[in-house]
């Protein structure tokens, strides 16, 4: 009995709650003021209900039970005063009339409900009724009340479509529940003399306000025939799962011998075989109940999973969005449907794919317009019917007239992340059924998955872009490009690489090889291998007819940005009508150079000759004269050694060197070259400073060369410096060329000149460097690119060929040279000479010295 007092109060609270709660939502709309107090009347009919059952007095109880009459003859007019308005709020005149009617009849019943109960007996503590004659009367009002209730919203549902008819079906479906099993359990089962059903009467009442609210209050309602196909289904399974439950339990209790746990036994592998036939029972079921009784026409999950291996197979985003439409419009059985898509640069959203919209109609929505920034707050489905149902503000009517100005029934937003992608426009359904919570759930994972799909269609466009214009800059380039990876295999490749390389295709390391040499496939392992860049390396293709294409290659590392090797580089340059050019080039300048040389020599003889030439002219008058003799002769050999020593210069310069190679100790040759000028230096006061590295080496040279270089330098020095000028030597090894060309600073008070081979058998010969620098006058930016030419000279006296042979010297030594000056401030030179072939074993101490420092004066 507590149990039942327990449901009586739980329903009247229940359905009380549930009418203050639809009204809360919308206290202005008519619909929910009439169903709070619908739901109110019903809700005080439960609880005159419960009042009854709480007494065994016959007298309280005939009193009580004429006020549950009172009560209940109010529910006929006051749910076809809602009927009356549901759902579009609007109200016929005779449909008022009959209300204010069945208001005033139920009034008179109440009054009257003296006369429709007697009286009232207890038959084994259950209430049983005596009528009066008033209770055919109350019972025919009630009916009539509610049919003609039913018939309105029946009438309305054929009216309607959409949302409008979904509710009305909510409703019917509610009502028709209720009313069936209430005229059951108070009027048909009473008068055959059972009473024991009055207690579960408020349990009936309990579908119509749940399905009326639902129908009112929720925004986007589920579609009624999926509500009884689940209810039919778990029905079913209920049946089906109890009929095995017990007949599991009766197999137990006769295979298992009787005991005080065959009972618990029976239930555990009742239990267990539920649980595993469970969910493919239920599967079996759906889908019987959905293909034999509801014959669905589409199914959710079987378009959301061949739209996934659909749009996985499109790249292009135009083709995407026109299947993502047409796959939706066949599959749905829309009206009309179409796709706004986001202009990066305008920010609007323009109609990019469509069927049934008018390709006049020129769609598009501005980025900051009211639909989208709806959608991309909201983050769900913008209906017009959904709209038209809970208009409060201006916004929804700003909304509202958007979707009715594009005529459109509905707006699925395409997102991607937090970014607005699209807009899928929605017409009607073909069978003018509104899109139910089911179809919105189903949309919006599709426009999810059409995001993902746009996004990588959009990704895939921009690489295919960025190949096409990077494959665009690699075939427009007048060099040669190859990409080779860890694995020595080809990736990339140009059409100029393979008319450089003579080949039609370059699949494979190997087809380049075969063309180039030795060395430049160790380069490239060496890349690919250490990292080493190798730049302008000068080498020659081998073609067909043993033709030899003088070639430039740059062999630079390939790695990402955290630093992983991705292989190599190949940049080829064809440097043939580079070498013609420098042929050509050569020439000319051979050319200029052999007018120059001729004019300077001929400037420097002439000079002695004129000397001479003019004692030649006075020797008539003076041939008695002994003194004239005399200096005559002086003169004339003194100026015939000039002009022989010029010429010998020039025959040095001119003539091919033949270098003395031997072994040498570099720090040997400088010191015996200061020693050997140290007198001169004296003689000016000049200071000579050494600064030798510590570690000693050897070098591959003629001694007698690089001494000379050390003279003609230190020679130009002591030129240019003046009385108690500062000469510091000072010397350096460096791991290789690159090292040592590091040290020249682009300037215009600098020249760099490299003699090394443009391959190198060992990738890290070192480099002996020798530095001299002094503080003397500078030489001018001017005139720094000319000093190495032969009779260039920036001294009043002197033949100019010093540095000519300096650099002749050097070249010979396949060695680099480097100088810098500034005026005022004084010159650097800096000698580059290779060390011999066993480079590291070269170095005869490598252990760490002070750095020798010697003073000469």
């Amino acid at each position: 009995m507590i149990a039942s007092q327990v449901i009586f109060i739980f329903i009247f609270l229940l359905i009380a709650g549930i009418g203050v709660f639809v009204l809360l939502r919308n206290p202005a709309n008519v619909i929910n003021k009439r169903f709070c107090i619908f739901a109110h009347v019903v809700s005080v009919w439960i609880f005159f209900i419960f009042f009854l059952l709480q007494t065994t007095d016959t007298t309280l109880a005939t009193f009580r039970l004429k006020l549950v009459f009172c009560a209940a003859v109010f529910i006929p007019p006051t749910f076809f005063s809602f009927s009356s308005v549901f759902p579009d709020r609007t109200e016929r005149p005779i449909e008022r009339y009959l209300s204010i009617s069945f208001f005033i009849i139920s009034t008179l019943l109440a009054f009257s409900s003296s006369h429709i109960v007697e009286s009232v007996s207890f038959v084994r503590q259950f209430p049983q009724a005596k009528y009066s004659p008033l209770f055919p009367i109350f019972w025919f009002h009630f009916i009539v009340c509610m049919a003609y209730s039913l018939y309105i919203l029946y009438g309305k549902s054929r009216r309607f479509y959409g949302i409008k008819r979904l509710q009305i079906q909510y409703v019917y479906f509610g009502v028709a529940v209720s009313v069936f099993l209430g005229i059951i359990t108070n009027f048909l089962l009473p008068v055959f003399g059972i009473w024991q059903v009055e207690m579960f009467v408020p349990l009936v009442s309990v579908p119509i306000p749940i399905a009326v609210a639902y129908a009112i209050v929720k925004y986007h309602l589920m579609d009624i025939s999926v509500v009884i196909k689940k209810s039919t289904v778990y029905a079913i399974l209920s049946i089906v799962l109890s009929i095995i439950y017990f007949t599991v339990g009766l197999v137990m209790s006769s295979i298992l011998p009787v005991s005080k746990y065959t009972e618990t036994v029976s239930n555990v592998i009742s239990i267990i075989i539920i649980v595993f036939i469970f969910v493919p029972t239920r599967e079996s079921i759906q889908h019987f109940i959905e293909n034999r009784l509801f014959h669905t026409k589409y199914s959710y999950p079987k378009i959301l999973s061949n739209s996934t291996v659909m749009f996985s197979s499109i790249h292009d985003l135009n083709r995407l969005l026109r299947f993502a439409i047409q796959y939706l419009y066949d599959s749905v059985g829309i009206e009309k449907i179409g796709i706004l898509t986001k202009d990066e640069n305008t920010k609007q959203y323009s109609l990019k794919a469509a069927i049934n919209f008018s390709s006049e109609d020129g769609l598009f929505l501005p980025g900051d317009t009211a639909v989208v920034t709806w959608l991309c707050h909201n983050k769900t489905v913008l209906s017009r019917e959904q709209l038209n149902r809970f208009t409060h503000g201006k916004l929804d009517r700003l909304l509202e007239e958007t979707l009715v100005s594009m005529d459109v029934d509905s707006c699925i937003p395409i997102l991607h992340g937090k970014d607005l992608f699209g807009i899928i426009l929605l017409g009607k359904k073909v069978n003018k059924k509104v899109f139910t919570q089911e179809d919105i759930q189903m949309f919006l994972a599709f426009s999810g998955q059409l995001a993902m799909a746009a996004n990588n269609a959009r990704l895939y466009s921009g690489l295919e872009e960025a190949k096409t214009y990077r494959d665009n800059i690699l075939q427009s380039l007048k060099c040669g490009v190859i990409t080779i990876n860890n694995h020595e295999e080809v990736t990339l490749s140009n059409k100029e690489a393979k008319s450089i390389l003579g080949l039609e295709s370059v699949n494979s390391s190997k087809m380049i090889f075969d063309v180039f040499d030795k060395e430049t496939y160790k380069l490239l392992k060496h890349t690919l291998k250490n990292g080493k860049d190798h730049i302008d390396i000068e080498t020659f293709i081998e073609r067909g007819n043993n033709a030899r294409v003088p070639c430039s290659v740059t062999i630079t590392q390939l790695k990402t940005e955290s630093g992983e090797k991705l292989g190599a580089l190949m940049i080829l340059t064809d440097q043939t009508e580079l070498k013609l050019l420098q042929v050509e080039k050569q020439h000319a300048d051979r050319l200029a150079h052999l007018g120059s040389l001729a004019s300077n020599i001929a400037h420097e003889i002439k000079n002695p000759l004129v000397a001479i030439n003019t004692y030649f002219q006075l020797l008539p008058y003076k041939k008695d004269d002994p003194e004239f003799h005399t200096n005559f002769r002086e003169i004339a050999l003194k100026e015939i050694g000039r002009i022989n020593r010029i010429i010998e210069e020039m025959l040095n310069l001119a003539k091919p060197s033949k270098l003395v190679i031997q072994h040498i100790d570099p720090h040997c040759v400088i010191m015996d070259t200061i020693n050997f000028l140290k007198n001169d230096a004296a003689k000016k006061d000049i200071k000579i400073t050494t600064m030798l590295e510590g570690r000693r080496c050897q070098l591959i040279a003629d001694e007698d060369k690089v001494k000379q270089v050390l003279i003609n330098i230190l020679q130009n020095s002591f030129d240019a410096l003046p009385d108690n000028g500062h000469i510091t030597v000072s010397t350096r090894l460096v791991d290789n060329l690159s090292e040592f060309k590091s040290m020249a600073k682009e300037q215009p008070g600098s020249i760099f000149f490299s003699f090394a081979p443009p391959l190198s058998n060992n990738l890290n010969k070192q480099y002996f460097v020798v530095k001299i620098s002094d503080n003397g006058a500078g030489i001018p930016a001017e005139k720094i690119p000319y000093i190495f030419e032969p009779f260039f000279s920036n001294k009043d006296k002197g033949t100019g060929l010093g540095l000519a042979v300096v650099y002749r010297i050097i070249k010979d030594h396949e060695g680099g040279i480097y100088v810098e000056s500034k005026e005022g401030v004084g010159t650097d030179f800096y000698i580059g000479l290779p060390l011999n072939n066993m480079g590291a074993d070269s170095i005869i101490n490598s252990r760490p010295k002070a750095i020798d420092t010697h003073l000469i004066l």
